[in-house]
Parts: structure tokens; sequence; C-alpha cells
């Protein structure tokens, strides 16, 4: 992030899927920022294909109902195998 406005949409995820993180009082951090910002489709890239990437694309999809891209040339894992995930 570079400017103001990207730092404010910056998570800092503690999570497997990164709709799970919530600010201090419990609020849902990830999905009311799509909401405010119009977004119905989600790109996803990143590393632990297999858990995290995974993860957050299926929370996206089953639990909220956003359309979601996994760009495969763009994430990766470090276990042997599971990056086909």
């Amino acid at each position: 992030p570079v400017s103001e406005i990207e730092k404010a949409r910056e998570i800092k995820s503690l999570h497997f899927s990164k709709f799970a993180d919530r600010h201090a009082d419990g609020r849902e951090i990830l999905m009311p920022m799509l909401d405010e910002l119009g977004i119905d489709t989600i790109v996803i890239v990143g590393s632990w294909t297999d858990i995290c990437v995974l993860t957050t694309a299926y929370e996206a999809a089953d639990r909220y109902g956003l359309d979601v891209i996994v760009v495969p040339d763009a994430t990766a894992t470090a276990l042997l195998g599971h990056n086909a995930a």
C-alpha cells in the first residue's frame, strides 16, 4: 500500500480465511469493505494454496456468494504436490 486509502484497506490476517478477520470489537473487516466498494468478484493470489487460498475462495463463494478467480500462476505452497489443490 502506498496511499493512505490503500493503507486503510490493508488487512494483516491471522486466519486461514481472510474473511475470518475481525476488528477489535468483533465486526467483520473484509466483507463490509467489499460491499462498500460494490465488489462482487474477487481475484485471489498468494501463498499456501492448499490452505489459505482455498479456504478464502470457498468462503467467498459459499458464504458470501462472491464470484472468485484464483490465479494459478500467482499462487504457491511450500508442500510438494499441494499446489495443484
